[in-house]
């Protein structure tokens, strides 16, 4: 009788096995010209947790599992290279640094898909996004359409006669296809485009194939195909409701939802969730919770988000404010704690980022309509010494506004005590120099005054 119960469970053990041997991905290589002792591989998914691995005299080996192939980062020192896994692939990569450059060689198996994506990066390296937007919009699509239209002629052929991993052929043409799709749609909503027939490629495109997420682009045009989703819907509203608070929040998912692949409907769950909660910290996590626990399953995803929420529970009400050093106009330094009596709203921006300085004339408005009632306005420039004076020159009518710089070497420090993750970016600080608010609105929002007016009043 034990024969028979045992039996099904040896054969369980062993095909989980080989199923555990087939998703294996074995990785050795050398490190030449550098003291680097550390080298990583991440997915485009979850990126800022890398699988680390150790270089000891030069040589790294790693094996990792993977459940389906796609592009991943290899990641030395400051530098992130795109490079192709599939399961059962052993491949050795040698990498010579010199004080100017980076030379990257692949042997083993996936050495023939992995040199030959190094040498399509190369190319798509040269393509300019200035020159493509200069391109009147009339004809934009066409040039876009010609361009990766010739990029994957051009594949095809170098892969022709090679024995070559069909998959990565496969996987490389979608990558041709859904860049284009991903330009053609961020530019028809840059441009607000009104009429749906400029979308009608979108119907050409395979939507539902949950591999398929192992192609960054493909995600990438997922994030601007939901935009446009999202605006079609918005745009069926009336404005009353449109403009109400948490709405577009709640329509984006609602959009989400109506994905047919689960397997992509679960990676845009985690993935706006999780954008949710870089901005609006816990709070926004709760707006959202719902669809969290209806839609959000895998480990990985639940794993990371619990990850993120614990961090941001390090810049929650009532906790301390990182006590950072700014330089103001005249090259004083003034800290955060000086500020001690007064409520604080942070803007985090810089010269160079356009929301920032959209919203620059409405925190002047502000600063002005609240001055006196002991409201500290400090907006804090992320800009680069080679932008001193044009930060100067586009600060210097602010009166009521305490204007600082953070210096290259404590940028880091700044960022990442604050959690920023973009800017621009608002906090609320209060008289004790502990947060209100990591996620406060923005100074063009009526919630904002809503806040401080209830602020001031206690």
């Amino acid at each position: 009788m034990k024969k028979y119960i045992y039996a099904p469970i040896t054969l369980m053990m062993i095909f989980l096995f080989n199923s555990c041997q087939q998703n294996e991905i074995f990785l050795t290589g050398t490190v030449e010209g550098s003291d680097s002792t550390i080298v990583a591989i991440s997915d485009f998914i979850i990126s800022d947790t890398p699988d680390t691995i150790v270089v000891k005299d030069g040589k790294f080996s790693h094996k990792i599992n993977i459940e389906h192939p796609g592009y991943y980062y290899f990641i030395y020192g400051e530098e992130l290279k795109m490079i192709f896994l599939a399961p059962g692939y052993d491949l050795n990569i040698a990498i010579q640094a010199t004080d100017s450059t980076t030379n990257y060689t692949f042997l083993g198996k996936g050495d023939l898909e992995n040199n030959t994506l190094q040498k399509i990066n190369k190319e798509l390296d040269k393509l300019s996004f200035n020159q493509i937007e200069s391109i009147p919009f009339n004809s934009r699509t066409k040039y876009i359409d010609s361009l990766f239209s010739a990029l994957k002629n051009n594949f095809s052929n170098s892969v022709k006669h090679k024995k070559i991993d069909p998959i990565f052929v496969n996987f490389q043409k979608k990558y041709f296809d859904y860049n284009g799709a991903m330009l053609k749609t961020y530019f028809g909503l840059q441009s607000d485009i009104k009429d749906p027939s400029y979308f009608k490629f979108v119907d050409d495109l395979d939507l539902n194939n949950g591999q398929c997420l192992g192609i960054p682009v493909f995600r990438w045009f997922l994030d601007y195909h939901i935009e446009y989703l999202l605006e079609e819907n918005l745009s069926k509203m009336d404005s009353i409701k449109r403009d109400q608070e948490g709405v577009r929040i709640i329509a984006k998912f609602e959009v989400i939802k109506n994905y047919e692949n689960k397997i992509i409907k679960e990676y845009l769950m985690f993935t706006s969730i999780k954008q949710i909660i870089e901005y609006e910290g816990v709070e926004g996590f709760k707006k959202v919770k719902s669809y969290y626990d209806d839609f959000v399953k895998q480990d990985k995803y639940r794993d990371y988000i619990q990850i993120i929420l614990n961090k941001k529970l390090l810049i929650s009400k009532g906790k301390p404010a990182f006590n950072f050093t700014g330089i103001d106009k005249n090259g004083k330094e003034v800290q955060l704690k000086e500020l001690n009596g007064k409520i604080v709203y942070l803007d985090f921006w810089a010269t160079w980022c356009k929301p920032c300085k959209a919203e620059a004339p409405f925190n002047t408005l502000l600063s002005d309509e609240f001055k006196g009632k002991g409201i500290q306005f400090v907006s804090i420039s992320i800009d680069d010494e080679k932008n001193l004076e044009e930060w100067k020159n586009f600060i210097k009518e602010d009166k009521n506004i305490l204007h600082l710089r953070i210096t290259k070497d404590k940028m880091k420090e700044l960022t990442d005590a604050f959690q920023i993750k973009g800017i621009p970016t608002y906090m609320l600080i209060d008289q004790n120099g502990n947060f209100i608010n990591s996620a406060a609105p923005r100074p063009s929002s009526s919630e904002i005054r809503q806040i401080l007016n209830q602020l001031t009043q206690k």
